[in-house]
């Protein structure tokens, strides 16, 4: 009889012990909420670099030509803005800008205002120069989804090498830029993203033929070489990570043909792995062509889903 109940003892824990792994098996795999979390966490960022780069570019040219392009003109500086006034406030120069409209390249429809600080006296071509750019409300929305952001916040540009982008390949070989800066961005669903950037843009290339290595500098607990990091629409905690530098070039309208970068949310124990550079068939372009679209691998203690997405 003792015999008998020991048998049936060790029989219900050898039980009670198989389902333990499973239990923790199942908080380890990967549902399909999370590789749908992940999706809109890469479209987030994509969407939030592509207008940070246009603004920035655009601030470029608009401090060093003084004037503002009209929708008809070619897409080097702002279309359908204005310039509401330029003043000077002690030892700075403030541009104040409010967009109405489509970009250049009719993809986005912007409205909201951009100030531009510039001090006083210097140029943006000058090595060290610092310009600072705070957006007010700019709303950019997609014409060809609909989706839509509202940022605010403000970065600071240092023009490191000094020089002007119009002017590679004729004067300069090689010119680097250092974005730092913290933003706030809301979307059409009544949710927000809040996040610190560190990012250095080395320019080199020919005009019309320009390429951008984007790298990240940041520090933030045992985290480097970020280049962005904050908290993201779920309210999780993130940490974006260049690891392998991101190349855009202008012949494939500024996308990412090249470069690797990892997104870390600790407290979902989750890493996103995005690779830039691949065709409609999911392979690796060859050089001198534009990608399509990009790998995005969603992992969780060593559990792994891949998926391909298009750019846009």
């Amino acid at each position: 009889m003792k015999k008998k109940m020991l048998l049936i003892f060790l029989l219900a824990t050898g039980s009670i012990m198989s389902l333990t792994p499973g239990c923790s098996k199942d908080k380890d795999e990967l549902s399909d909420a999370d590789v749908n979390t992940s999706k809109q966490i890469s479209a987030d960022q994509q969407f939030m670099d592509d207008e940070s780069d246009r603004i920035l570019d655009e601030a470029n040219t608009f401090v060093m030509q003084g004037m503002l392009k009209s929708s008809e003109s070619t897409d080097i500086s702002p279309c359908n803005a204005s310039i509401d006034s330029i003043r000077t406030v002690n030892d700075t120069v403030v541009f104040y800008i409010t967009y109405n409209g489509l970009s250049c390249n009719g993809k986005i429809n912007r409205t909201g205002k951009a100030e531009i600080r510039i001090k006083r006296g210097t140029f943006w071509v000058q090595p060290g120069v610092v310009k600072k750019i705070k957006l007010i409300n700019y709303t950019a929305t997609r014409v060809a989804t609909g989706a839509s952001i509202t940022l605010n916040g403000e970065k600071t540009h240092v023009n490191v090498t000094g020089g002007h982008i119009g002017l590679i390949g004729i004067t300069y070989d090689t010119i680097i830029h250092e974005v730092t800066g913290r933003m706030v961005a809301a979307f059409n669903n009544g949710t927000s993203r809040e996040w610190n950037v560190a990012r250095r843009k080395v320019f080199t290339g020919t005009q019309g033929n320009l390429e951008v290595v984007n790298s990240g500098f940041g520090n933030a607990g045992e985290y480097n070489n970020l280049v962005t990091w904050g908290i993201d629409r779920f309210g999780n905690n993130f940490y974006t990570q260049i690891v392998e530098p991101l190349v855009h070039k202008q012949m494939c309208d500024w996308n990412p043909v090249a470069g690797i970068k990892k997104h870390y949310v600790p407290s979902q124990n989750l890493t996103i792995t995005t690779t830039f550079g691949f065709d409609d068939n999911n392979q690796p372009i060859t050089p001198g062509d534009c990608p399509t679209r990009y790998k995005l691998e969603v992992e969780r203690n060593g559990n792994i889903r891949t998926l391909y997405l298009p750019l846009h």
